[in-house]
């Protein structure tokens, strides 16, 4: 499905009216329709809940939250909205202001009957609110801040229209937004919703076709796109029934170090699970000597880092580098003459992260094309000098722009995985599954990354189809397990691809 920022669905939204001559009250007339059909149907199962309460502002979602009250109240059900205040005068919400205000549906502004309305929010059982969008520049404040907060404090299901009010493109962790159980979002889903820190206001995320243009909705020209389990099988070529090992690729793990052999042995067994037809694991010679309970299907090896030979990396597909690696000035100078030299797809992670930043601190140009690196939060702050606080609340444009400018994809792990390749195309994937917290989750994801660069996808794909497959196979590990410890993931990977590839 394709993500847009909200200045690009406003867009949409307004070329709807212009070029196509849908008005916008019409549209406005399906999204609250459309909306209230959902809420209906899918949340609340056609019995809807005692006490339902709206809270609507000036603008569009308050519009559309006006229609929802509409519905239903139309359906036999008692309702109350609550306004910020009366000055709802003019703009497309004032028109089903007055439809409501018409049939009956008790209207309540909050600066006039504050005590009231709190009393309302406090004991409903079910709140639908769109007291903002999309639109806000800044923080929520005055009235729809104060309901948003009395909101916050009810113990009802809350559902928001669009987007949780206080959340948009602006948000910043700490402003005031509504926290939502259910957030049914218009059209097609935004960023704002995906970012790391408003993520976590939005609740379960439905979009909601509301009969824009299918013109506009697909356009080509918007690229980016939020997956899931189900975009796997388009990213992942399955393989021929005549395919044999050395067709399937020869993945390079150079990983692990004194104390941190887990790491490799993660790394490289995910990438053995991960279509990759031979994996090698290279160590240096001490860590060699006290590796134990490794699969029998890898190769193990000895990589002392002294000289980087570019032509002893022609037998492998591809490379991983970095998981418990240690960081010493030789594997320094192999990582720069690696991304100078080599064109070998490769994953960096980890260690091999953190000696990245000292390259690219130091003026590194990267010239191998085919490069993905998988940092969290705390990685890409050293790798960009950004702030982590700045990267949580919007990561969209630093990743797109760090990306384009160093030639590499990069995959920006959270509770949300946000990747951009290096021409600058998003993709999201919406994980929220505690259970990956554990230590050793992300070895797993480069040596799945790994595995699947050596299977031949591309870079972007290989990214994509990893976080995807990543998340499914904890998904499964989870449902069968609860919480887990990191390792047990990786028997998942196998039934993960089968049910992602065959079903």
């Amino acid at each position: 499905m394709k993500i847009v920022s909200s200045l690009k669905m406003a867009e949409i939204d307004k070329i709807s009216q212009s070029d196509f001559s849908i008005p916008g009250i019409i549209l406005m007339e399906n999204a609250g329709i459309k909306l209230y059909g959902t809420l209906h149907d899918d949340i609340w199962k056609k019995n809807p809940p005692g006490k339902v309460l709206f809270a609507a502002g000036k603008g569009n979602n308050g519009g559309d939250a006006f229609v929802m009250a509409r519905q239903h109240y139309l359906l036999g059900n008692s309702c109350t909205v609550i306004i910020p205040d009366n000055s709802f005068k003019e703009g497309l919400a004032q028109t089903h202001y007055k439809i409501c205000s018409s049939l009956g549906i008790e209207i309540l502004d909050w600066k006039n009957n504050r005590e009231k309305s709190a009393d309302l929010i406090k004991n409903a059982d079910f709140i639908i609110e769109g007291l903002s969008g999309t639109g806000l520049n800044g923080e929520l404040k005055n009235s729809p801040a104060e309901i948003a907060d009395c909101i916050n404090n009810s113990e009802a299901e809350t559902c928001s229209v669009d987007i949780p009010s206080g959340v948009g493109d602006s948000y910043h962790e700490g402003f005031c937004a509504v926290e939502a159980d259910y957030t049914l979002t218009v059209g097609l889903p935004k960023f704002a919703l995906f970012t790391p820190s408003g993520r976590k206001k939005c609740g379960k995320i439905i979009t909601v076709p509301i009969g824009f243009p299918p013109a506009l909705i697909h356009q080509p020209e918007i690229k980016d796109r939020l997956l899931d389990e189900k975009d796997i099988k388009h990213l992942i070529p399955g393989p021929s029934p005549y395919t044999y090992k050395n067709k399937k690729g020869h993945t390079l793990v150079l990983a692990g170090s004194a104390g941190m052999t887990g790491a490799a042995k993660l790394c490289a067994e995910s990438a053995l699970n991960s279509l990759s037809g031979l994996v090698t694991l290279k160590v240096t010679e001490d860590v060699f000597q006290n590796f134990s309970n490794l699969s029998y299907s890898l190769i193990t090896d000895i990589e002392n880092y002294s000289i980087f030979d570019n032509n002893s990396l022609d037998k492998y597909s591809a490379a991983a580098v970095g998981p418990g690696w240690g960081i010493t000035k030789t594997k320094k100078n192999w990582l720069k003459a690696f991304l100078s030299e080599s064109s070998i797809p490769a994953v960096l992670d980890a260690d091999a992260i953190s000696l990245l930043a000292e390259l690219l601190n130091e003026g590194l140009e990267i010239k191998n094309p085919n490069c993905i690196i998988t940092p969290h939060i705390g990685e890409f702050s050293r790798l960009t000098g950004h702030p982590k606080k700045d990267i949580l609340d919007n990561p969209f444009s630093l990743i797109r722009d760090f990306s384009v400018r160093h030639n590499i994809v990069t995959v920006l792990k959270s509770h949300v995985i946000w990747i951009s390749d290096n021409s600058g195309i998003i993709s999201v994937v919406d994980g929220n599954n505690p259970a990956m917290a554990s230590a050793g989750s992300g070895d797993i994801l480069t040596g799945i990354t790994a595995g699947l660069l050596s299977y031949g996808i591309t870079p972007s794909d290989a990214a994509a189809a990893a976080v995807l497959l990543h998340q499914k196979s904890g998904l499964l590990c989870y449902n069968d397990n609860g919480f887990f410890v990191s390792e047990r993931i990786i028997k998942y990977i196998g039934k993960a691809l089968k049910e992602s590839l065959y079903n």
